[in-house]
């Protein structure tokens, strides 16, 4: 394909980068989106030995031509160390999603053929724009390197709406800092947030266990000499054309184009070790062997997440046989192997609590209360043991001893009745279960998963919503809310984050041991006063304002007034805009708010069932009348598109 270098319509690189070679996609905001990538519980591994492989020399598919790429996860775990060095990057990342969740309709020919697509626009705008890096190299840092991953960066970002997961940017930060199970077992909840099948879906999303994987995949493509690098809890891609020198690229970052050095990923959080970044292989490119057993570990902690721990495990112990015996490495995979038996042995107690709690016990009879008490004794001792085989052995001497007391009495009629009818309540008991006969009882009204947003799908209701679901009486309506109030504070998180990216980096053109204090003047930034309009000169000045306001004028020599005077509108324009929207919500929810709760509030429950009114409910879950009833084809039809939970607003 020949380049265009002359088309009248090429993108301007400029709209890229911004002018003099600063790392900005001008249509988005400044600020660097954080990834992070968990890739073995509280501390990740991903190394192998160097001396027998060396790292992946992108040279785009031509180079394999010859070599026939594995479709499957066996196969590719089959291959020997020479082979495995011409899979395609994109191959060592699918193929290790078979099979969890969120991989369920995985179609790898779609995927490639989507790259395929994708690797032809970034080709052609790189083409076509060719012409500014030869005219202007300087506004490119003078390195093709960096234009030709600024332009793949900016179609993703900007044309194909690449972004890291919203839902899990919190999720991320949390887990680095408690290290909880529960926050690991979150970000890996869905394969598709960390592996690349759901960034060449519909929706987009990946984290930087997927997103520096698509640059890679598509710059290979392109055939640009990218691979896969890593930090502590964190992957990045890295242009490395093998002259000693080469280009870190943030893929996560999707507000801008950031080219972090190997210094500042040294000096970033969480802290790295030397000893750590040498027997982890951090900060240098990864080999094709060393990127499969990163896969790996992500598969591990999928399957972690699924509950299938021992398949969790076999992942580690895959991964480890692409890793070097280093006294570190080994003690991490250790650590997780040892969490997943652990993991077994919860959950097989918790199997064997509720085999004690649903025993057919005997409610009347001479040995009634001998095996209440049996029953009591067993499950104390559950709480104060941590031996599984010990309390195995207890279970099954309870249900030993019940099954034979049952035989005993299984000839004898009159026996069994005694045994098993149900006690009379005392005269008391009869009086109080009259006065709950009266009370009106809440109802449940089923939601299908797929009307609710996901994020509260996963997380349950926010408090708020709560109470105000809690006065409708009709899935439909309960669904619309639901979808509405998500709508609304997603609006105001966004706003709030594009004001937040006003005041990016202002703490460090903040002056040393400077904080915001009451009674702040103007004065104190040594401007003119009286050059400022009369309503300016004695305004309060909130702590939020003062910091800009001292971040913008800290390093100004003259024309201080005018940058208060852009400061303080800038300033009062977002508070502005934020007090608008918010009056709209109040508007909207304001005629909820004022209906009165006059019955039980209504019990929502969210469940995997369809829309269509294919399917009922279990009768454990059937419902007492006609509006606890799932949504049937006639609701369906009132009920806004917009309800059903996928995309952004």
């Amino acid at each position: 394909m020949a380049p265009c270098f002359a088309e009248p319509k090429a993108r301007n690189p400029k709209h890229v980068f911004g002018r003099n070679g600063t790392e900005l996609l001008r249509v988005f905001a400044l600020g660097l989106v954080t990834g992070v990538c968990f890739l073995v519980g509280s501390s990740s591994t991903w190394a192998a030995d160097q001396t027998q492989e060396e790292p992946v020399k992108a040279e785009g598919t031509a180079a394999t031509a010859s070599f026939k790429q594995p479709r499957s996860l066996a196969e590719l775990l089959a291959l020997k160390s020479e082979e495995l060095v011409k899979v395609d990057v994109e191959l060592l990342n699918l193929l290790c999603a078979e099979g969890l969740r969120g991989s369920e309709n995985l179609d790898i020919q779609q995927c490639l053929d989507t790259l395929e697509a994708w690797s032809r626009q970034v080709r052609r705008e790189t083409d076509r724009n060719f012409h500014q890096f030869a005219e202007h190299p300087e506004e490119f840092k003078n390195a093709l390197a960096y234009y030709r991953m600024g332009v793949l960066g900016a179609v993703l970002c900007e044309d194909l709406r690449i972004e890291y997961n919203p839902a899990l940017e919190q999720v991320s930060n949390e887990a680095i800092k408690t290290h909880e199970l529960e926050k690991w077992n979150r970000f890996f909840g869905d394969s598709g947030d960390v592996f690349i099948h759901g960034l060449l879906s519909s929706k987009h999303h990946g984290t930087c266990s997927s997103m520096p994987f698509l640059y890679a995949a598509i710059a290979r493509r392109l055939g640009y000499p990218v691979t896969i690098a890593a930090r502590k809890h964190h992957l990045y891609a890295r242009y490395d054309d093998g002259n000693g020198e080469h280009l870190n690229i943030e893929a996560t970052e999707n507000r801008g184009f950031a080219t972090p050095s190997d210094e500042e990923f040294r000096a970033g959080s969480p802290p790295m070790t030397e000893d750590e970044i040498r027997s982890m292989c951090w900060l240098r490119p990864l080999s094709n062997k060393e990127i499969l057993a990163i896969c790996l570990l992500n598969r591990s902690s999928c399957l972690r997440n699924m509950g299938r721990y021992e398949d969790a495990n076999a992942a580690l112990d895959l991964a480890a046989h692409y890793q070097p015996e280093t006294t570190l490495v080994k003690r991490v995979f250790e650590k997780n192997r040892k969490l997943n038996r652990d993991l077994i042995a919860a959950d097989r107690w918790d199997a064997l609590w509720n085999e004690v709690e649903n025993l057919l016990m005997p409610s009347g009879g001479l040995l009634a209360e001998h095996f209440r008490d049996r029953r009591v004794g067993v499950q104390l001792f559950m709480n104060q043991s941590t031996n599984i085989a010990e309390i195995e052995k207890s279970v099954a001497d309870l249900k030993h001893e019940l099954a034979r007391y049952l035989a005993e009495i299984s000839d004898d009629a009159a026996k069994v009745q005694a045994a098993f009818s149900p006690p009379q309540p005392s005269g008391e008991q009869q009086q109080f279960l009259a006065l709950l006969a009266d009370i009106p009882q809440p109802q449940r009204i089923l939601i299908p998963r797929a009307l609710v947003p996901p994020e509260y799908a996963r997380q349950g209701l926010p408090p708020e919503l709560q109470s105000r679901v809690a006065k409708l009486t009709n899935a439909r309506e309960i669904a619309e809310e639901m979808t509405a109030f998500h709508d609304e504070e997603t609006r105001l998180r966004n706003v709030d984050i594009q004001h937040a990216s006003h005041s990016a980096g202002e703490e460090v053109t903040l002056p040393a041991g400077w904080h915001p204090h009451e009674h702040f003047q103007l004065s104190e930034l040594g401007i003119n006063l009286d050059s400022l309009p009369s309503t300016y000169r004695n305004m309060e000045i909130p702590p939020e304002l003062q910091r800009h306001l001292v971040s913008r004028t800290v390093n100004l020599s003259g024309g201080k007034e005018a940058a208060v005077m852009d400061e303080i509108r800038r300033f009062q324009g977002d508070q502005i805009e934020r007090r608008q929207i918010m009056e709209g919500i109040q508007k909207r929810r304001r005629s909820l708010d004022q209906i009165p709760l006059t019955q039980p509030p209504v019990q929502v429950q969210i469940v995997d069932l369809p829309t269509d009114g294919a399917a009922e409910p279990r009768p454990s879950e059937a419902p007492r009348n006609k509006q606890n009833s799932l949504l049937t084809p006639s609701q369906k039809s009132e009920i806004n598109a917009s309800v059903n939970g996928k995309g952004k607003p």
